[in-house]
């Protein structure tokens, strides 16, 4: 590492080299900020939400048809299994698509009738994006939630895609696959939960935005909080229910003053760039050569390196809960469950056991 005095002598040194050479390093050095442009436009592109560049290695348009395509595929997919896919006339896909417009409208999307929203008909509770601004969701969902709960999820869904969350996981596997880092599998689980998680603070906002109320998710995620001591045992993609709702009622309470029940914020469009949570970078940027480059660059080694503590963090915090798991809870867990047999007698047998159940299924006892 280099001491403080040797690159205090080298900063004069390039100073005294700039001053005599004049234009010609003047020129040099625009060059070199034009090429450092040109190679943060290949490996990154800007955040809809902040304004910085951040590592993705597609554009827009790319996004966009790419999530189409994975929509498109999915939904042969549903309706090659039986499941329908709803339109404009069923009451389920009418009462989502009015609360989805709505949000919409106050995302950074805007009125883009472009997007794909489907609704598939199928007694799960799920919902997910595809990339590009495209979000699905099941019935099974739709049914179980009240209006502000399913404008949490949809506005969730659509912050995936506003933060480019879908092309960010693909760009992060090709750069493992190019440069061999083999990262654990793990990672990639852990780096999907702080996805999770950034979406539901801007999908909180937009919620707020749009008039529907930004306690939600701290309601929803706290009544689907799981007391089962198991959920430590692993790495999770997605924030335990009493995490998240503790996390959604931190990021309501700065952004509840957006909001009015049933109303959309008249000034959405300056907190949309502007609120408690962030600032949306100025976009008064200086070119390419004139030192537009350099800013490109250090703004994507900034956000990867956000990134990647953010990532430390929950994996050290969820490696810790394993540990805790396996020292206090794992040792108090019995070794064998009662179960059913087909004649009706009641057995204790071991973990792992395969067994025979009522109806004739064989399921191993966990």
């Amino acid at each position: 590492m280099f001491k403080k005095d040797t690159c205090l002598n080298l900063i004069i040194l390039l100073f005294c080299f700039i001053f005599m050479n004049g234009c010609k390093t003047t020129e040099i050095l625009s060059d070199i900020d034009k090429g450092l442009g040109k190679v943060a436009n290949t490996l990154a592109s800007e955040d809809k939400v902040t304004g910085r560049m951040g590592l993705n290695f597609t554009n827009d348009n790319q996004k966009f048809k790419s999530g189409l395509n994975t929509m498109n595929r999915i939904i042969k997919s549903e309706t090659s299994k039986g499941f329908k896919i709803l339109s404009k006339g069923n009451k389920k896909y009418d009462r989502a698509k009015i609360i989805y417009d709505k949000i919409l409208t106050v995302s950074h999307y805007g009125l883009n009738t472009s997007l794909k929203f489907v609704v598939i008909d199928k007694k799960i509770f799920n919902a997910f994006a595809t990339g590009g601004g495209h979000i699905a969701l099941y019935t099974g969902l739709i049914d179980e939630l009240n209006d502000d709960e399913l404008a949490l999820v949809i506005a969730h869904e659509l912050a995936h895609n506003s933060l480019s969350h879908v092309s960010e996981q693909s760009t992060l596997r090709l750069i493992d696959l190019v440069s061999q880092q083999n990262l654990d599998r793990s990672y990639y689980t852990v780096f999907t939960n702080v996805n999770e998680q950034e979406a539901d603070r801007i999908g909180i906002l937009y919620s707020a935005l749009a008039g529907f109320d930004p306690y939600a998710g701290y309601n929803l995620w706290k009544k689907k909080a799981s007391l089962n001591p198991r959920q430590f045992a692993y790495y999770r993609s997605h924030p335990l229910g009493h995490e998240r709702s503790l996390q959604n009622l931190k990021t309501a309470k700065l952004v509840e003053k957006y909001y009015t029940k049933g109303t959309i914020n008249p000034s959405y469009s300056y907190y949309r760039e502007c609120n408690s949570l962030y600032c949306k970078k100025n976009t008064n940027k200086l070119t390419d050569g004139s030192g537009g480059g350099l800013l490109k660059v250090l703004e994507i080694i900034a956000d990867v390196t956000k990134k990647a503590s953010e990532v430390m963090i929950e994996y050290n915090k969820q490696k810790y809960q394993q540990q805790m798991y396996n020292n206090y809870y794992q040792p108090k867990i019995s070794n064998t469950v009662n179960v059913r047999l087909p004649d009706g007698r009641i057995m204790s047998v071991k973990r792992g056991t395969r067994v025979r159940l009522p109806d004739g299924r064989i399921i191993t006892v966990q």
